[in-house]
């Protein structure tokens, strides 16, 4: 899986296929040659690599929620009741908690961004069936990516990957 790729592979990889469906998307709809490759992606319903890594992530911690993953996936995640024993709005949530370092390195590891996108979905979003929490986060994307002229939503999107933009 490509999460489990390290870092420093990941980014040639990343560049290379984003390239390749950029040119795939540019040979369908034959745009200006300096348009902006995002309009591309919204009238394609295609979602770019880094947000379908987000709803990847959603995905697995969805299994991860339900105990239904391997248990070397399941054992870097932990519930914050779990680690907070008093009654708050957090750890009563289903959160995950999620391990403070100050290293830049810890900011993009799976653990690590696994538990920020989880705690980042709405609880009643939560309860829903695995499928139609898909559904409904790539609707959530999908969205963001239409309104990608607005700089505040764009860069609020770009804080949850910065180790993939």
């Amino acid at each position: 899986m490509v999460w489990l790729l390290g870092v420093k592979l990941l980014k040639p990889i990343y560049k290379k296929i984003l390239v390749v469906l950029k040119r795939v998307l540019r040979l369908v709809y034959f745009p200006k040659p300096r348009a902006h490759s995002m309009p591309l992606f919204t009238s394609s319903k295609i979602l770019p690599l880094n947000m379908l890594y987000v709803e990847t992530v959603s995905s697995i911690m969805f299994d991860v929620s339900r105990m239904t993953v391997p248990s070397n996936i399941r054992d870097l995640f932990t519930k914050t009741k779990e680690k907070h024993m008093h009654k708050a709005r957090f750890s009563s949530s289903s959160n995950f908690y999620m391990t403070t370092s100050r290293l830049s390195q810890t900011q993009g590891y799976f653990a690590r961004f696994g538990a920020q996108v989880w705690n980042s979905i709405h609880y009643k979003f939560r309860q829903l069936p695995k499928r139609a929490l898909k559904k409904h986060i790539n609707n959530i994307l999908l969205s963001i990516k239409t309104m990608w002229d607005n700089c505040s939503i764009f860069l609020f999107f770009v804080s949850f990957l910065p180790l993939l933009c």
